[in-house]
């Protein structure tokens, strides 16, 4: 994998590791959240087969999904603004 890729990876789950330290800990590595949130954002499948892939329970699966994508959101919201081209969406 190109080091830059690495890179923005690690970045991204050591951000996700920050602004999960608030919750419950959880037996679940934060990049195996990361890699199924990403997962489940590039690919049509169901939270039944996601949590397949996974070997988790589908519910597991999707609290795992919700509490990344939320902090995907918190890390995007600051930079849309009213003159973002974004902001028409």
């Amino acid at each position: 994998m190109h080091c830059c890729v690495v890179c923005a990876y690690q970045k991204l789950v050591n951000e996700v590791a920050q602004r999960l330290q608030s919750e419950a800990t959880s037996q679940i590595p934060v990049q195996t959240k990361v890699l199924l949130t990403v997962w489940a954002l590039s690919n049509q499948e169901t939270f039944q087969q996601i949590a397949d892939r996974f070997d988790l329970d589908r519910s597991i699966a999707h609290a795992y999904y919700i509490q990344v994508y939320n902090c995907f959101v918190l890390r995007v919201f600051p930079y849309i603004n009213s003159n973002s081209p974004l902001a028409e969406c």
